[in-house]
């Protein structure tokens, strides 16, 4: 999971905030694990979540009977651990695998997908921080993986996605609209294996989504021969060459752009929400 472009108002912008009640996740699917490596390469799905005021909630994995109640203390952070099949498979179809959270009070929210020489995190985005307009940003094609790859998950039944994508995917052209319509939970994942990137790929929806670019398999630098699947999500108002960051990573520190997306998107003073590596 790597990143999406929002386009919205300077005023909902403001608005927009990584802390809410109702979340909804997509774990994009990664280059499949081989249980006889040394160490093994069994994949380990979790959510962590922190509040400042402490919640009680709920993780909900309808499409695989997955449930699991959780309570928070104030400024405390805990982890629930969802089963590995919770990520969607394959591309071009619809699958009921989104991640509900939900809580009574203000939390955050953080995903993480581990494994040997493959471990990637990334930040939530509440419902309320949706919009219905996006740009993918995902990953160079290299080496023997090329599969730079998006989700889209919805919160409501019946929302038409309409996506323009900039490389094949399937038997959908670069370049010509093409609809999905996902219920409430189910997450569409769209996937290029031409070697072209996917990054600009317009995200249009009649309703609010969630959308979480990533890739299969990235080498990062492309010349490694080290895999990440790209996962983080962060808020950013993007000014001409300026770059700034509506609140704190948790580092504490600003989030710039890297030199490779600089070079992908024209300079712009839309607003935009970006998903980078942590």
């Amino acid at each position: 999971m790597l990143a999406l472009i929002s386009l919205t108002s300077q005023s909902l912008f403001s608005q927009q905030t990584n802390v809410g009640t109702d979340f909804w996740l997509v774990f994009n699917e990664t280059y499949p694990e081989d249980l006889n490596a040394n160490p093994p390469q069994s994949l380990e799905l979790q959510i962590f979540i922190s509040s400042q005021s402490g919640a009680s909630g709920l993780v909900k994995i309808e499409g695989i009977a997955f449930c699991e109640e959780f309570d928070i203390l104030p400024g405390d952070l805990i982890a629930v651990t969802v089963p590995d099949n919770a990520f969607i498979v394959g591309s071009s179809n619809v699958q009921d695998v989104g991640v509900h959270v939900s809580a009574d009070n203000p939390i955050s929210v953080y995903g993480l997908s581990q494994r040997a020489f493959s471990s990637d995190a990334f930040l939530a985005i509440p419902v309320s921080a949706w919009t219905s307009d996006y740009l993918v940003m995902s990953y160079a094609n290299s080496g023997a993986f090329v599969a730079s790859q998006f989700g889209v998950v919805s919160s409501l039944d019946n929302n038409l996605i309409t996506i323009t994508p900039t490389a094949a995917i399937g038997s959908e052209l670069a370049g010509v609209p093409y609809e999905v319509t996902p219920n409430e939970g189910e997450v569409y994942q769209g996937r290029s294996e031409s070697g072209i990137d996917l990054t600009g790929t317009t995200v249009q929806s009649s309703s609010p989504v969630g959308v979480f670019g990533s890739h299969y398999c990235a080498n990062v630098p492309t010349s490694t021969g080290f895999a990440t699947t790209l996962p983080g999500c962060f808020l950013l108002q993007i000014v001409g060459a300026n770059h700034s960051l509506p609140f704190h990573s948790p580092s504490g520190k600003m989030v710039i752009l890297s030199e490779y997306w600089q070079a992908k998107m024209p300079r712009t003073s839309k607003l935009m929400a970006y998903s980078r590596p942590l």
